[in-house]
């Protein structure tokens, strides 16, 4: 049995024959030359096509993430509530924080309106600024309520002849969102500066939580959004 060898040499003859073929046919040159030029850009397409879209969604997501990051406040709010100068209550005005400080922002914020509502002072601006926080810390019944008490106690004809002081006794706060107030109103003439007399009232307010106020100037007198829903006002006998 006759055994063959492998001729190592063949397929590099053969290759050499080829390339010596095309080196001496214009036509298979040019051929060639497409094939290297143009031959895989259909892949070469369709990869960048795949990145182009990676990269088109990776700039969406960032920039959506840029835009939530610019929206997200980053001031937080101190709250520092005082009454007769004293600090009473501080504290970041995170939702779990406000939620605790509720109670004292809610008689403070109603002591505020007791005052402004029924106070009266000589200074034209001080009585204005009165009236203007009132309505801002009222909503509903409680603003029309008091358009009626200020029609009818006209503040800057009331300042003519007299001044009225108010002292607040207590706060309580009752359940369904009810505040119960007793207060005093010393009234003097101010003329003489004489006493005309001290007067005691009892008053329940119903209120709530509105949120923070878009209204810029309602915003500048009730920053917290708390609100007296409901008036009721009587004098204290005896």
């Amino acid at each position: 049995m006759a055994i063959k060898f492998k001729n190592p040499f063949a397929r590099e003859n053969k290759e050499g024959e080829v390339k010596n073929e095309i080196n001496d046919n214009p036509y298979l040159q040019s051929r060639k030359m497409w094939q290297d030029l143009y031959g895989n850009a259909e892949n070469r397409y369709k990869w960048s096509r795949r990145i182009n879209l990676l990269l088109g969604f990776g700039l969406v997501v960032s920039i959506f993430g840029l835009i939530s990051l610019g929206r997200e406040s980053k001031i937080v709010p101190y709250v520092i509530l005082m009454r007769n100068n004293e600090v009473i209550a501080t504290g970041a005005t995170v939702q779990s924080k406000f939620d605790s400080m509720k109670p004292q922002l809610g008689q403070y914020f109603l002591q505020q309106f007791i005052t402004n509502m029924r106070s009266v002072s000589v200074d034209g601006n001080i009585a204005k600024q009165n009236m203007i926080t009132a309505y801002a810390l009222s909503k509903g019944d409680a603003t029309k309520q008091l358009k009626d008490y200020f029609d009818k106690d006209n503040k800057y004809i009331l300042a003519q002849t007299e001044t009225v002081s108010i002292q607040i006794y207590y706060i309580n706060k009752l359940p369904n969102n009810v505040y119960e107030a007793g207060w005093a109103e010393d009234t003097k003439d101010i003329k003489t500066n004489q006493d005309l007399g001290i007067k005691k009232y009892i008053g329940q307010f119903t209120y709530d939580w509105g949120g923070t106020p878009t209204n810029s100037m309602i915003f500048q007198y009730n920053p917290f959004g708390f609100y007296v829903l409901t008036i009721s006002i009587a004098p204290v006998m005896g």
